[in-house]
């Protein structure tokens, strides 16, 4: 990723609450400072996990549920993109239905893993409704709904569900990452058993600042390079 524009892409750490809307997807890169002086090189290693953060659409209940929301997104190689879903424990209920939006074709397919999910998590496909409640502007490609009874195989707190897409042939999962950051690729799932029996609706986010962590790396490496450049600039 070109290092020379602003992105929605940033070093994965999962969001707190305060924080989880300033990230909307944050992915592997490693960053190399030569520091000559000191005869070394500083490395930021940074995981190959990404991060998608969702904003709450609706506002049936009174609890805005999109900040205990969290979804993961890996290359799982093999023209394969993992997304693991979980939530915490900030409000009652379920994350039921799914919706992806791929509004240039990236994904062939989009299916439900079993065998990486939470054992009372099973999710079948289509989703019903077929459109995110409350989301006017979103093309569903891919949809999935708990099996029933719904909602409870959905995803409660301390639980996860894992779906995979299957990248077309003339796709890469840089295309992925792209698209994630210019918002032609999207998410929304819609939440039920909230408080008072109300649901909700959460669409992702995209282009977020760099979070908090991000921004102490770099001052880090800014303050090593500067210390590097007057000790180079005093020993003549």
């Amino acid at each position: 990723m070109r290092r020379d524009r602003k992105v929605g892409i940033y070093p994965m750490a999962l969001p707190s609450r305060s924080s989880h809307r300033d990230a909307a997807m944050k992915t592997t890169k490693k960053i190399v400072i030569p520091l000559a002086a000191l005869g070394f090189a500083f490395f930021a290693n940074i995981s190959q996990a990404a991060s998608i953060a969702f904003t709450r659409v609706t506002s049936n209940s009174s609890v805005d549920i999109s900040e205990d929301i969290f979804l993961t997104v890996t290359d799982g190689g093999s023209q394969q993109v993992l997304f693991s879903f979980s939530k915490g424990s900030l409000f009652d209920g379920f994350i039921t239905q799914i919706y992806f939006q791929d509004s240039v074709s990236l994904l062939s397919s989009m299916s439900f893993l079993a065998g990486l999910s939470s054992a009372n998590v099973v999710y079948d496909s289509p989703a019903t409704p077929s459109h995110p409640p409350g989301v006017n502007t979103f093309n569903t490609a891919f949809s999935l709904k708990p099996r029933n009874p719904q909602p409870t195989n959905g995803i409660s707190a301390g639980e996860t569900g894992v779906f995979v897409g299957t990248l077309a042939s003339n796709k890469s999962y840089s295309q992925f990452e792209e698209s994630v950051e210019n918002g032609s690729f999207n998410v929304a799932l819609h939440a039920q058993g909230l408080a008072g029996g109300q649901s909700d609706t959460c669409a992702s986010v995209h282009a977020p600042e760099p979070t908090a962590s991000l921004l102490g790396g770099i001052s880090l490496i800014i303050l090593l390079t500067r210390r590097v450049r007057a000790q180079t600039m005093a020993g003549g």
